[in-house]
């Protein structure tokens, strides 16, 4: 599983009980084949400039470890949407890096002294 951001960009003008279903919706998805960690619903603002002659939008973002799999899927859905304006689907490389990192200084610490020379004075031509 990796960590994701999705932010959607809904119409503003959009009544409160179809954002909610809406965004009912786009959780049940979510939480199909992955986990949401965050959601914060950050209201009604402007946006940086007009969208289909809109210049408000109502803002929502998740953080979310979600298969590679759902992507696509979630692509797909959210694109067809027609009460979202906008929506960004990203995936946070600093988590992974660090993983990736704890990874190796885990298993450098595992192996013996004698080995570890060799490992970390290579220039690696």
């Amino acid at each position: 599983m990796n960590p994701y951001f999705l932010t959607l960009v809904l119409k503003a003008d959009q009544d409160e009980s179809a954002r909610k279903e809406l965004l009912a919706n786009v959780e049940k998805k979510l939480t199909s084949n992955g986990k949401i960690k965050k959601q914060d619903h950050w209201g009604v603002r402007d946006l940086a400039y007009p969208i289909q002659h809109r210049t408000k939008g109502f803002y929502a973002h998740f953080e979310l470890e979600a298969d590679p799999a759902l992507a696509k899927d979630l692509d797909k859905t959210l694109r067809v949407e027609e009460d979202i304006i906008r929506y960004l689907l990203v995936r946070d490389e600093g988590k992974i890096r660090v993983a990736k990192i704890a990874k190796i200084s885990e298993a450098l610490e595992a192996t013996p002294d004698s080995e570890k020379e060799g490992v970390i004075g290579r220039s690696g031509r």
